[in-house]
């Protein structure tokens, strides 16, 4: 289902999490807000804000921003935060903004896997899922599975998308299966005891990521190799 189809502007909730692929979902969020009579082009009430991670810094300038007054006689501010990923410190200033946004204030979070996020600020929004990678369950069944097993997994995965073209791009699923793998260790390990060979596997997974945010990368490829890598 499209995002479009998801969300009712009459009914507009003042906070979104969304997962999927920033590419595709921040243009289908223009569109729906077009649709709905609002003028996304040369609007200083509409703001795309993109960031690899999203960090205390990006936070408050997002908080100035919140904080002006609306431009437009119809009194609605939009805000899209597209991120790959959103830093722990950065989580509370979210929180803070979405828990007591200003009247007429719309948030939409756009990015790869809600589930690495806490709790709370996850129970401050509305989540959409586009759906496609791993949620948290599967991952950690992933951590806790054989390399052989793994590679299953991944060939599975990549079926799956073959197969479905509705899903959400194999990429951006890529990207929400480390996300919630690279959590997961992080609750696992105590990193003031951190071995080498831990710190490596997050510099590996930091690396991953980094290289599929190349819409040429070879998704399977990288996949299997942090299968390999976490033993």
């Amino acid at each position: 289902m499209a995002l479009i189809d998801s969300l009712q502007f009459e009914s507009l909730h003042h906070a979104y999490i969304i997962e999927g692929d920033a590419t595709v979902l921040v243009p289908e969020i223009g569109a729906f807000l077009q649709n709905a009579g609002i003028t996304i082009v040369g609007n200083p009430d509409y703001t795309v804000l993109a960031y690899e991670t999203f960090k205390v810094e990006d936070s408050a300038i997002l908080k100035s921003l919140h904080a002006g007054k609306s431009m437009t006689a119809g009194e609605k501010k939009f805000f899209i935060i597209a991120a790959t990923s959103v830093a722990r410190e950065a989580e509370q200033s979210l929180l803070k903004i979405f828990e007591e946004p200003l009247a007429g204030t719309h948030f939409f979070l756009v990015t790869p896997s809600a589930d690495v996020l806490s709790d709370t600020l996850r129970s401050r929004s509305r989540i959409i899922r586009a759906g496609g990678g791993f949620d948290r369950g599967e991952a950690k069944k992933f951590l806790d599975s054989s390399p052989a097993e793994r590679i299953a997994s991944i060939g599975k995965l990549i079926k799956s998308h073959d197969k479905n073209e509705s899903s959400a791009p194999l990429r951006e699923s890529a990207v929400s299966i480390l996300n919630n793998i690279e959590s997961l260790l992080r609750e696992r390990t105590d990193m003031s005891k951190a071995t080498g060979e831990t710190e490596a596997i997050f510099g590996e997974i930091f690396l991953a990521r980094q290289a599929l945010s190349n819409r040429g990368a070879p998704t399977k490829m990288i996949l299997e190799h942090i299968a390999l890598m976490l033993g």
